[in-house]
């Protein structure tokens, strides 16, 4: 394999109740990874998990300045997914449908919703 010739840059994002975990891949290769803390002063001053959307997604796009890296660099976000209405397991694109399920109180409160929001709020911006 030629060497010369990069492999797609993926944006990976879980968000857990006290930290959203990221990371940069190159093909298989690991760029960076990291543990963003989230403070639990700021999330305790949201009231519903989707009110931590726009914190965790700054945070996501500094790891990516300190990375080098913007999300136009990036082929795609993978995004871990949350409770959402049932669906067979896999992978999905994200669509209307999964983004109004996120943002939605109908399902178990988690932050693993938020991932799809992230990666779909950081896609749309750049």
């Amino acid at each position: 394999m030629d060497k010369t010739l990069s492999q797609p840059i993926i944006l990976v994002i879980n968000p857990g109740s006290t930290s959203t975990r990221t990371a940069l891949y190159e093909g298989a290769t690991l760029l960076a990874e990291r543990e963003l803390c989230c403070p639990p002063e700021q999330v305790g001053l949201c009231d519903k998990i989707v009110d931590q959307l726009d914190f965790r997604t700054e945070q996501v796009r500094e790891f990516l300045t300190q990375a080098g890296r913007k999300v136009s660099d990036c082929a795609a976000i993978a995004a871990r997914g949350g409770p959402l209405r049932p669906v067979p397991g896999g992978v999905y694109r994200v669509n209307q449908a999964m983004l109004d399920d996120a943002r939605s109180e109908h399902f178990i409160p988690h932050a693993s919703k938020l991932a799809c929001l992230i990666g779909d709020d950081l896609g749309r911006a750049d």
